[in-house]
């Protein structure tokens, strides 16, 4: 008859506490989910058109990737928190990556990428209550401010 031992069952709780403490440990950010950006405090000249003010879609996810979108644009990019700023920093836009475009540059987004420009850091300024962020217009065009608030209900 051959025989087992698992000694001190003690020593094998511990291993499973410790995985337990660590696992509970890693909290998730709080920022991380679903977002609607609406620009806000600006003419809303697309209305005077007779058009909808588009607005931008933004997933932070958990490993401090984000996808962003507006209407036909899609940005892939990383995000991090510094201080109470939301940094995001931009890698592809459709599919192309910044500062590498595609050697056809007749469409505008390969043309967007090559200049660099709208492809730079772009940070947001994260309320206390982190419920909402914002930026005054990047572009400086207007006095309006583009604000992001939750859409999945966290």
């Amino acid at each position: 008859m051959i025989r087992y031992s698992l000694g001190n069952p003690m020593k094998l709780l511990f291993p499973v506490f410790a995985l337990l403490v660590v696992g509970c440990a890693v909290a998730v950010d709080p920022l991380v989910g679903s977002w609607e950006g609406k620009v806000e405090g600006a003419p809303n000249i697309p209305s005077m058109m007779g058009m909808q003010m588009p607005t931008f879609n933004l997933e932070l996810l958990p490993d401090h990737k984000y996808l962003f979108s507006l209407m036909v644009v899609k940005i892939e990019g990383q995000w991090k928190v510094v201080g109470d700023e939301l940094i995001l920093s931009p890698r592809t836009i459709n599919g192309e990556v910044v500062g590498q475009p595609r050697k056809d540059r007749s469409d505008p987004i390969s043309r967007i990428t090559a200049s660099g420009q709208f492809t730079g850091d772009m940070k947001l300024k994260v309320a206390a209550d982190k419920k909402s962020f914002g930026v005054a217009d990047p572009t400086g065009m207007s006095t309006g401010k583009l604000l992001f608030t939750r859409t999945d209900g966290k």
